[in-house]
């Protein structure tokens, strides 16, 4: 399916809205998650996260590029993600143009189908549907699979992790990755020999949203190294206006 869709049209997303609440949407979710495999569950996931505004939830706008990034896979990752997701009828996906060019694909999670083989049914037999019913309240000792480490959202950051940086990252990191970011910090900080490194926390801030940036842009291959490269040099800086700062009397002592 192909519609064309321009910038000031995004509210058109509400005719795709497919629940009424994200608790419902949520169990969609959680239902589909043990069929899929686990990078389609980071991909599931991550939509679901676009996926909550009350006007349409269920569904988003997102480029595949985007979400590459996001994920940190090549876009033929997330192709095949998208192309086996749409075979199994968890998403549907919808093309988008804007003045004749190809945007951003609407994904909308689908609800799980089940099947109504009650016209079939013998009328001795228990139909399907309360089969299902039954089984479920007598198996509650099966438990759900549990979610994979990469697919920890920013709620699971430890609470070492100061809360602002947290903030700017949970847009575009998840919680490993949020973390590793901030351990990448920390190492910078101990190499330089920073010991108040909360102070800097604007400067770090600062450097994280430039990172995202570039990140967008296609310009970060290594993100570790790259971040650890931009947190250095942020830390050196600060080294550098507390050297020119000293006292002169302080410089003059030393001096004799």
């Amino acid at each position: 399916m192909q519609i064309n869709i321009s910038q000031n049209e995004f509210q058109r997303l509400a005719t795709f809205k497919q629940y009424d609440s994200i608790e419902e949407m949520n169990k969609t979710v959680n239902s589909h998650l043990p069929n899929i495999s686990a990078g389609e569950r980071r991909f599931l996931t991550l939509i679901s996260q676009y996926s909550c505004f009350k006007t349409h939830i269920g569904c988003c706008w997102r480029k595949r590029r985007e979400i590459s990034n996001e994920l940190e896979v090549s876009s033929r990752t997330i192709t095949n993600y998208i192309s086996s997701l749409v075979k199994k009828n968890v998403i549907k996906v919808i093309e988008t143009y804007c003045n004749g060019k190809k945007g951003a694909n609407i994904f909308i999670i689908l609800p799980v189908k089940v099947e109504d083989e009650t016209k079939n049914a013998s009328p001795n037999v228990p139909s399907p549907s309360r089969l299902i019913k039954t089984q479920t309240k007598s198996n509650k000792e099966i438990r759900k699979e549990e979610p994979t480490i990469d697919q920890l959202n920013h709620e699971f950051v430890p609470s070492n992790v100061p809360k602002d940086f947290i903030s700017v990252c949970k847009p575009y990191f998840n919680a490993k990755t949020i973390y590793s970011l901030w351990g990448k910090c920390l190492l910078a900080a101990s190499k330089v020999g920073t010991h108040d490194i909360i102070s800097l926390l604007p400067s770090i801030i600062r450097q994280l949203k430039g990172t995202v940036f570039f990140i967008k842009k296609n310009r970060v291959r290594d993100l570790m190294s790259y971040w650890y490269s931009g947190v250095y040099q942020v830390l050196i800086q600060d080294k550098r206006k507390q050297a020119d700062n000293i006292p002169s009397w302080l410089t003059g002592g030393l001096a004799q």
